[in-house]
């Protein structure tokens, strides 16, 4: 290839680009077929260039060869016998009705766990250290309630991610940045429009030990979701998701540490850096930036003998630095930059060493150990190489499913599967399609964790649904008025009685969603 393609430019867009038109349909069905062998598959016995496409040029690989690639390396040998198994089923026709031939070639073991709701975090943190390294699929019921099966698992896993995102537990921990603009501060729960990233602690403070296990808790759940073949509807950023699984906060190589108190006016903030600090911080990002780039300016201009300039020289809103009465400590984490920094002003001549702290306490040494902890319990599941064959968006679409639910008339026809009584052309089933047009995304969230225990579609939205979304007929002796339609989440069905119209089913619909939270239907 042209050298030009290969050369690494100043331009990560542009990088993108050229990435994109080397993409090979060719490559990734070779790598597939190589992938496709189960004595190489289960063994890992792969040529040397399957690893050396997948994860030193996946950008030249289509996702669903490097997905493949993924699950080959995440994946224990039962578990890729019996996709292999259920593969070769699928290609001759047979499909899901040959369970007995399956469960031959690769029984997965089952282990079923109890946790009490009322201390979810604390149970699920002890469950997952002992099971991390199981090959066993996990089965979760809640204690005290009788529900069981796929459903409560994948209410399980939305549970846990709305119990780590709560205020009131990160006020305690203080695992996540929680105050920046990005975040509406509403609710009991943290909701960062650019997702959850790690809080930055004092690099130079003793160990924080629950702080640490927690974060280990945390990879280790992506890690048993992403193996199992659950979606984990906890918002992370793309950035944590990166530093989670790659190490670095973008898809660059990673950039040499920031050594503070360096050079006069500072390296340029690297572009994944920047971007972090916009999306997860705000305002105190764009300051940040605007500092290291006055710095840059005012030592060129020192550096050509410039004294003048540099003295007139000012932010973009034409302040001086000193009017922003900026201290070296982390106002947010209370983080002291320096010994004595809460008394210690930011000025012109240190404000180069003001953002290489602050850089290196936001993204760098303040977040090491508690991603380091976190990127180990995820490679106690799945293993270090997994995730490096995949972006981390592509990681998160994986993992924590599509927080937008689309959909449209054409895709709900299609794929709300109308059974037991009702059919396309009955009037209670395009009510509820038009119902479910109407609402709104915290309404389609709810209606989605209703269904099917889980508040976030699959990547692919609701044709990636297995079993498939479908409503069938609850008869209602006493008038399908007087009853509140249910949801088996095992089997995604919708249980609705013959409504005859759309307000009411709307009403009702409503009503049973926002009263069914902990309770699981098993008829």
């Amino acid at each position: 290839p042209p050298a030009a393609a290969l050369a690494p430019g100043p331009d990560r867009r542009k990088r993108h680009t050229r990435a994109l038109a080397w993409e090979s349909e060719r490559l990734g069905r070779r790598l597939q077929r190589q992938l496709s062998d189960p004595l190489a598959a289960v063994t890992r016995k792969l040529p040397p260039w399957c690893a050396a496409l997948a994860v030193g040029a996946r950008e030249l690989l289509p996702l669903a060869a490097r997905e493949r690639y993924f699950l080959t390396h995440a994946l224990g040998a039962p578990r890729l016998v019996q996709r292999l198994a259920a593969e070769e089923s699928s290609s001759v026709g047979v499909g899901p009705a040959a369970p007995g031939r399956q469960s031959r070639l690769g029984a997965l073991r089952r282990e079923r766990v109890s946790v009490p709701r009322g201390s979810l975090l604390g149970a699920s943190e002890r469950l997952l250290k002992q099971h991390a390294k199981s090959g066993a699929l996990l089965e979760v019921t809640f204690a005290g309630e009788s529900g069981s099966g796929n459903g409560v698992t994948a209410e399980f896993y939305s549970a846990l991610a709305l119990a780590l995102q709560e205020r009131a537990a990160n006020a305690e921990l203080h695992m996540w940045v929680g105050d920046a603009e990005a975040d509406d501060g509403q609710g009991p729960h943290l909701n960062p429009g650019a997702g959850l990233f790690p809080a930055p602690i004092d690099p130079s403070a003793p160990t924080p030990t629950a702080l640490l296990a927690r974060f280990a808790f945390v990879g280790r759940l992506m890690g048993k979701a992403l193996l199992d073949g659950y979606t984990l509807p906890l918002p992370l950023s793309s950035h944590a998701l990166a530093l989670a699984a790659h190490g670095r906060l973008g898809d660059e190589p990673a950039p040499a540490p920031i050594a503070a108190g360096g050079a006069e006016g500072g390296a340029p903030v690297p572009p994944a850096a920047a971007k972090a600090l916009l999306a997860v911080y705000g305002h105190k990002g764009r300051t940040l930036l605007e500092l290291a780039a006055f710095s840059r300016t005012r030592a060129l201009l020192l550096a050509e003998g410039e004294a003048a300039q540099a003295e007139a020289l000012r932010l973009p809103d034409g302040s001086k630095v000193e009017d922003y009465c900026l201290v070296f400590a982390d106002a947010q984490s209370g983080v002291q930059l320096v010994p004595g920094g809460r008394e210690l002003l930011v000025d012109a001549a240190n404000a180069t060493d003001y953002v290489q702290r602050m850089l290196d306490l936001l993204l760098h040494a303040g977040i090491a150990r508690q991603m380091e902890a976190c990127r180990a319990g995820l490679a106690e599941v799945i293993g270090q190489h997994a995730p490096r064959c995949m972006s981390a968006v592509e990681l998160g679409a994986l993992l924590c499913g599509a927080r937008e639910v689309e959909w449209d008339e054409t895709s709900l026809l299609q794929h709300l599967v109308p059974t037991h009584g009702f059919t396309r052309s009955s009037a209670p089933y395009r009510h509820l399609v038009a119902a479910l047009l109407e609402m709104d995304q915290p309404e389609r969230r709810a209606f989605v964790q209703f269904t099917t225990g889980c508040p976030h579609l699959p990547p692919t939205g609701l044709a990636a649904l297995n079993p498939m979304l479908s409503v069938s007929l609850k008869h209602c002796p006493d008038g399908a008025e007087s009853e509140l339609p249910s949801a088996s989440t095992c089997f995604h069905v919708l249980k609705m009685p013959a409504y005859t119209s759309k307000e009411a089913l709307s009403e009702r619909l409503g009503y049973a969603i926002a009263n069914s939270k902990g309770l699981i239907d098993m008829s």
